[in-house]
């Protein structure tokens, strides 16, 4: 028995199980009159198991009550018999005080990446609510976000699943405050997972937390922070992006929003960010954290792995003081932590390894502190991939789409097939009935021109870097008590992540520099161990112009005595292949009778 104040919609007239015109209009309006019995009385919409099929919407709502089912299957169907794209919010609720809105599902005919999408067009959405709760709802195929909240306040959004729709699975903007994102799922949205954006003309969205959720496969990012304050990212799973996994960014142009502070990142899992090829490619970039502009950001304790591009970036000049501490980069397609044109950065206890350019590179930054980073053997990359070549013989009978290695990418359609090339991130469209072929994202993202029928598309050599660490055109620098190590001597690890696509071993290239500092304004080094175990490797490179060194103190070793004139005297450098020690006087390197 359920508790007074509480609605059946069955007893309204409404009936399960049947899609038609009448049976559309007919639940509407037993639904909506179960609406406002409970509206009267701040009672609860109770749905029982079954599919109620309706025509058009519940979008101007108004007052406080609950909705309540058991579950997915209370379902609420919703086909507009006369659709429009300016408003087609199944659920849109205002004033609503104290609501609870509790195990149902509401869902749609839109299609991702098909249907029109209209950015009014929500499966649930509160307006102007506040202490209410939206817990274990099930969303999916709406035309636009599967939960909105707009200028709503002490919000819990708990443990929900929205899957399939055409915008951002849950999306907070216009002054939304105190808000609880917690143990939600969201799979394949139409654009980001999770989406805090505070528009130039609205208040702040500030206050949010955003934790322990399961984010696969958006079309955009996972979590977006564009304009916000006070934001709380912690101990989420993001994979399989089309962009960048986490990102705090203003954005200017069409969406035009207000720029972020305060925002901390912690805890999180990041994996194969950027490497998701929806059937519409999305724009943006394809790392795994994000920081392209804030203030106050700090990115702590994270695991990003296997992203298209850098693993962790800070960028823009109107980046201030950025904190980037003990987080864990493996196996990124360029990068592993980058930071560029950065005012204020603190670089600790990081680390950074089997990246595919620098561990970590420095750029134009200013105000650093590095210290007790771990950076080693970076730079890896597969020289048999390093020319891919793709032969497209492609009719409407015979698909054969292989690599040069002979190996299959192929996933296909009736009339086109999309190749992803694993190694060089790259994706192709094939047309089996005229037999052309256009690369949609090229290597590491960049476009490409479209190819003719046959031929043979070759992606070219991958850029690599030589620097495990590289710091350019910085000012203000410590560099202290980190290790810059490359260690090619031992096997490889045995990890299926550092194998070819086609399973052969991979092979390693080789760091030409442990770091390299060129271009600097006064900096420090010191306490650092800076190694390199085999090969013409040059541990440490110190590039023109560097102006006001101090405390060059570090006791190098490698391969290669350094022939550079940037080190202090009575530096130590010990040559692993001859077990020979060095001093510099001041001028020369010395050979003297020791071992480090």
């Amino acid at each position: 028995m359920r508790k007074m104040g509480t609605f059946n919609i069955v007893t309204y007239g409404a009936v399960a199980g049947t899609i038609s015109p009448s049976v559309g209009t007919a639940n509407k309006k037993a639904i909506a009159a179960a609406i406002a019995s409970a509206i009267a009385v701040k009672g609860t919409v109770y749905i029982p198991s079954g599919t109620y099929f309706i025509n058009s919407l519940f979008n101007n709502l108004s007052g406080t009550f609950n909705i309540e089912g058991e579950g997915p299957q209370s379902e609420i169907y919703c086909v507009e018999a006369t659709p429009t794209n300016s408003d087609r919010r199944i659920f849109s609720i205002t004033n609503c005080i104290g609501g609870s809105f509790k195990d149902f599902k509401v869902s749609s005919n839109a299609v991702v990446g098909t249907s029109t999408r209209s950015n009014f067009a929500w499966g649930l959405g509160l307006i102007s609510s506040s202490q209410c709760k939206v817990e274990g709802v099930y969303i999916a195929k709406t035309f636009a976000a599967g939960l909105m909240f707009q200028s709503c306040s002490s919000i819990e959004i708990i443990g929900n699943h929205v899957t399939q729709t055409c915008a951002d699975s849950i999306h907070m903007t216009n002054g939304c405050t105190d808000m609880i994102v917690s143990d939600n799922t969201t799979f394949d949205c139409g654009d980001d997972s999770i989406a805090v954006v505070t528009y130039t003309n609205e208040p702040y969205c500030e206050r949010i937390l955003i934790h322990n959720n399961i984010l696969d496969k958006s079309w955009a990012r996972g979590i977006t922070v564009v304009g916000g304050k006070k934001v709380v990212i912690s101990n989420n799973i993001v994979t399989n992006t089309a962009s960048s996994g986490i990102l705090t960014a203003f954005e200017s142009g069409e969406f035009n929003t207000k720029d972020v502070f305060d925002v901390t990142i912690v805890g999180n899992q990041v994996h194969r960010a950027g490497t998701y090829f929806p059937v519409i490619p999305t724009n943006g970039n394809h790392f795994g954290i994000e920081i392209s502009s804030g203030t106050d950001i700090i990115a702590t304790d994270n695991n990003v792995t296997s992203s298209n591009s850098r693993g962790i970036t800070v960028a823009d000049s109107k980046t201030k003081r950025v904190s980037i501490n003990n987080n864990n980069v493996k196996y990124s397609g360029s990068t592993g932590i980058y930071a560029g044109s950065v005012k204020g950065l603190g670089l600790t206890g990081n680390t950074t390894t089997m990246n595919k350019a620098q561990g970590i590179a420095l750029i134009a930054t200013r105000d650093v502190i590095a210290n007790n980073n771990y950076v080693q053997n970076n730079n890896f990359w597969d020289k048999d991939s390093e020319v891919t070549t793709l032969s497209a013989a492609i009719s409407a009978t015979v698909n054969t789409l292989k690599f040069a290695s002979g190996v299959n990418f192929a996933i296909f359609s009736v009339s086109f097939a999309i190749v992803i090339d694993l190694e060089q991130m790259s994706v192709t469209a094939f047309n089996s009935t005229t037999g052309n072929a256009t690369v949609i994202r090229g290597q590491n993202g960049t476009a490409a021109a479209p190819h003719a029928a046959g031929a043979i598309i070759t992606s070219g050599p991958r850029t690599v870097s030589t620097d495990n660490v590289l710091i350019q055109n910085c000012t203000n620098i410590v560099f202290e008590g980190n290790q810059s190590l490359e260690d090619w001597s031992v096997a490889l690890y045995p990890d299926t992540n550092i194998h070819n696509a086609d399973k052969t071993p991979a092979i390693k290239n080789r760091v030409e520099r442990a770091v390299e500092f060129t271009g600097n304004i006064r900096f420090r080094v010191l306490g650092n161990l800076i190694y390199c175990g085999s090969g013409t490797i040059t541990s440490v490179y110190f590039g023109t112009p560097n102006t006001n060194t101090d405390g060059l103190r570090d006791d190098y070793k490698g391969t290669t005595v350094p022939n550079e004139t940037a080190f202090r005297a009575g530096q130590t450098y010990y040559k692993t292949d001859t077990d020979v020690g060095y001093v510099y006087n001041g001028s020369v390197w010395r050979g003297v009778k020791y071992t480090l």
